[in-house]
């Protein structure tokens, strides 16, 4: 990848003096907000490190985007595209900028002082000059009978991810994300 002859070098990963390596930025999340941050810090040549997360939260590593077949609403896809798909390409697009990227879940933070400390489950504790927590959400499900099998075949008020949605006026069913209340009709 060539850089901007102007870019400043960034410091070196080596915490210096032991055997303790002190990594330049450490991203934990891999939907969009996790790859943006990785592919501009490695255009800022941070060498960052992303945890993707293994299962995390139920969810495949890329977040909740994994799990949505259709994609309407993104910049650049004006046909759409398969959530999977998206997230493959912000994947690829963040090794190209230089992430190096793991699949490991973070178990525990430290922010009491930096360098901060990052545990995963598998390979320990690293320290981070710069932490990024860019962990999403998790989808509410209905705790009713028959919402996942609803949901699977994609049945709009088993799972929320847009409100209003185009699906939503075309299945004769209308909902809304919990930010947005229905209106209230006014007490006669």
């Amino acid at each position: 990848m060539a850089h901007h002859p102007f870019c400043l070098r960034r410091r070196p990963v080596d915490g210096g003096g032991g055997p303790e390596k002190i990594e330049n930025c450490v991203i934990i999340g891999s939907g969009p907000a996790g790859h943006t941050a990785a592919v501009y810090a490695g255009r800022a040549m941070l060498e960052p490190l992303l945890y993707e997360g293994f299962m995390a939260g139920g969810v495949a590593a890329g977040g909740q985007l994994t799990t949505t077949t259709d994609v309407e609403n993104y910049p650049g896809f004006p046909d759409g595209i398969g959530g999977p798909e998206l997230m493959d390409l912000m994947r690829r697009q963040s090794e190209r900028s230089g992430a190096r990227i793991v699949t490991e879940t973070v178990s525990q933070v430290d922010l009491g002082a930096a360098p901060y400390a990052v545990t995963t489950e598998g390979s320990g504790t690293v320290r981070a000059r710069t932490l990024i927590i860019a962990t999403g959400a998790t989808a509410k499900r209905l705790d009713v009978p028959g919402a996942e099998r609803l949901s699977s075949a994609g049945f709009p008020p088993a799972r929320c991810a847009t409100a209003p949605c185009r699906c939503s006026a075309a299945s004769g069913w209308w909902w809304w994300a919990a930010a947005t209340p229905p209106p209230r009709k006014q007490p006669s």
